[in-house]
């Protein structure tokens, strides 16, 4: 999905990238930029009174010390909400804020017709789960979902196995160190075990620490784990883009995942991944 787009390199540093889709609402093309301006799709057409109320299901734990999660009257209000409500003359918007698989796990015993609602950053691991109900008990779905639709933008995420440590230079060098991870439930955290169980087969010999994505490289540059697995980069008009830390950064040591590591990670599992990709120096 996508271009795939001309990635420069001098010191090819390999990294897992795995395709994340956001979900907005059907009409929103860019909801998480706050603009002075609003999107075409939610100025056009004519205004309805009352308007149509749609909910927003957000991510929950994971985003909600997010500063884009803003806070009224108790509740968290989600961009895409003010974005929908200060541009759209049709549509009035809600927030709920809750992880997956629970955001999806409220609908298991309503009918396909009181089915309704625009759940806002899915990613492609969790798409395949949803609608097939597959995945790890602690992210579990409690029904298949065949009729979910994902629309809207696609952000593509690279995944990358970093270390501080001259003596870890392989895969082999993990057994035994502290590794950072996201904390489960996440789509993530199930990315990461399907690489750490079937490519390495490693998962049961090291120690996993759990954090938010945001939180993973101040572990490690303070010395709380030896190594993370976590979201560097985004991919934004085919270049990468550092996301979380700076990719470029010259002391950071970068654990390779090889091609045959990736169809070894995601054969018969649920998640969908791309391929692998250099990062280029700084």
């Amino acid at each position: 999905m996508g271009a795939r787009g001309t990635l420069r390199s001098h010191k090819p540093w390999k990294i897992f990238l795995a395709r994340v889709l956001l979900i907005p609402a059907g009409i929103l093309c860019s909801a998480s930029m706050v603009r002075a301006d609003c999107p075409q799709a939610l100025g056009s057409g004519p205004v309805s009174e009352p308007k149509l109320s749609v909910m927003l299901y957000v991510q929950g734990r994971l985003m909600m010390r997010s500063p884009s999660r803003l806070m009224e009257r108790g509740e968290y209000i989600s961009p895409e909400q003010r974005l929908i409500n200060r541009c759209s003359g049709r549509l009035t918007a809600t927030t709920l804020s809750e992880t997956l698989p629970e955001r999806l796990n409220v609908f298991a015993h309503k009918s396909k017709a009181a089915r309704s609602g625009a759940f806002v950053g899915v990613s492609s691991v969790d798409q395949k789960m949803a609608m097939e109900k597959i995945g790890p008990d602690w992210h579990a779905y409690v029904t298949a979902f065949p009729d979910l639709r994902f629309v809207g933008a696609t952000n593509r995420f690279a995944h990358g196995l970093l270390t501080l440590d001259d003596t870890i230079r392989s895969v082999q060098d993990l057994a035994g160190k502290r590794m950072g991870l996201v904390m489960r439930p996440s789509s993530l955290r199930a990315l990461q075990e399907t690489v750490l169980i079937n490519a390495w087969d490693i998962y049961d010999q090291i120690t996993v620490r759990e954090y938010l994505p945001g939180e993973l490289a101040a572990a490690l540059d303070g010395g709380e784990v030896d190594v993370v697995f976590m979201p560097v980069a985004r991919v934004v008009n085919g270049e990468l883009v550092s996301m979380n830390i700076d990719i470029h950064r010259k002391d950071i040591r970068w654990i390779s995942l090889s091609p045959d590591d990736v169809v070894a990670a995601t054969a018969n599992t649920p998640v969908l991944a791309e391929r692998v990709v250099f990062i280029p120096s700084a």
